[in-house]
């Protein structure tokens, strides 16, 4: 029987690394028995390597933006015989996409059990990796994205949205609803830290292998370091407040990677410093809903005595603000890069007008030379068609016509 390894997140755990990973070291890890299928869905806006997106997929809508639940079906069941059919070739299948965390308890509220009668049906066993990133930090990084999607409202007003308060962040209730469908022994939960991360390398990528047994050092590589990179300081302030306007909410890759370029050279240090967006003892408090859930899962699903899930503490920094001046001036560098853009948009514009205005000089020309021409062979059919009138009436009047 092949296994199914299912790779739900959470999100904001370094996933699209991992399956950018994933999909680069295809072929070493068929060497080791497992696969990394690419079905060749394709959802707008989502990555191409997100290969269990085919699960959840709700981006069908019909003329008034309602879900088309048919086409959802069909996905999800195309998808499965497919994957039935590399059960065939492998016994081992991984299946990654973070978003599974999310609808599968909301728009999708009947996802797992869907998903265990299929597997049932299918005869596929299967295991849920699930990467845990602590509350407090889960949250700031989630907004963080939210504002980068384009998103306008600001860290607090984003603890009382729907952003947040429908999302499950009880990850021990969540891995009780699991076990009770799949059992405990399908469920290989881990630590979103740096000092938990296994492996010699002590990175994600060597922590997902070795859940498998293997080793970087069996011939995988890390093509790039980083993907998905965070807006920070002034730059996430700037995106949150142009949010507000129509063109950045309809488009909301705009600026990004202008903003990216200037914060990725750090010409100013103190706009890098870690910060929180919390404020001063709100942190603590925050987490104050999820310890005693977190120590349940460290004991029961981890086996850890001490009931301590993250070894990493709250640390004590200084609280998330942007200065007008600074601000003024990241507004300044980004304005800066934009008109360069456009200056040099401007160039390669002129450059393909002088280049056109070059094609259609010489078609000019070439129009030209063919009207002599055309003119020329009219001329000489004029002169021949008179020779030939001629020639008739000569004939005629010497009596030569029969």
């Amino acid at each position: 029987m092949s296994t199914l390894y299912l790779h739900i997140g959470t999100p904001k755990t370094g996933t699209t690394s991992l399956q950018n990973f994933l999909a680069s070291n295809e072929d070493v890890l068929k060497q080791h028995g497992i696969c990394y299928p690419d079905f060749h869905f394709d959802y707008p806006g989502i990555g191409i390597h997100r290969n269990a997106h085919f699960l959840i997929t709700t981006g069908y809508l019909d003329e008034e933006g309602n879900r088309i639940l048919e086409k959802e079906k069909e996905d999800f069941e195309r998808g499965f015989r497919m994957l039935e059919d590399c059960a065939e070739k492998y016994p081992k299948i991984i299946l990654s996409d973070e978003g599974i965390w999310f609808p599968a308890v909301t728009t999708r509220s009947n996802f797992w059990e869907e998903m265990k009668n299929q597997l049932d049906a299918s005869g596929l066993d299967i295991k849920i990796i699930v990467y845990f990133r602590r509350q407090d930090l889960f949250v700031q990084s989630h907004w963080a994205q939210k504002v980068k999607e384009g998103a306008d409202i600001d860290f607090h007003e984003y603890l009382e949205s729907p952003f947040f308060t429908e999302y499950p962040l009880d990850y021990y209730r969540y891995m009780n609803y699991l076990a009770s469908l799949f059992g405990k022994e399908a469920l290989i939960i881990r630590v979103f830290e740096k000092g938990q991360f296994e492996g010699e390398e002590n990175t994600i990528q060597s922590d997902f292998l070795n859940i498998f047994g293997l080793k970087m050092t069996d011939g995988f590589v890390v093509e790039k370091e980083v993907y998905n990179t965070s807006l920070q300081g002034d730059y996430l302030e700037m995106k949150r407040v142009l949010n507000a306007l129509p063109e950045f909410h309809s488009n909301r890759h705009m600026l990004i990677a202008n903003m990216r370029k200037i914060q990725d050279m750090q010409l100013f240090e103190h706009n890098y410093k870690k910060t929180t967006y919390f404020g001063p003892g709100e942190q603590e408090h925050f987490m104050e809903a999820f310890n005693e859930g977190n120590a349940k899962l460290a004991r029961e699903y981890l086996g850890r005595d001490n009931g301590v899930l993250f070894f990493d503490d709250v640390k004590d920094l200084p609280e998330y603000s942007v200065k007008d001046g600074d601000l003024l001036r990241d507004v300044m560098l980004v304005y800066g890069t934009v008109i360069d853009i456009l200056n040099e948009k401007e160039k390669e514009s002129q450059e393909k007008i002088k280049s056109l205005q070059e094609e259609v000089k010489v078609l000019k020309k070439e129009t030209r030379e063919k009207d002599k021409e055309i003119q020329k062979m009219v001329k000489d059919l004029r002169e021949d068609v008179i020779y030939y009138r001629l020639k008739r009436k000569i004939r005629h009047l010497s009596g030569k016509d029969e």
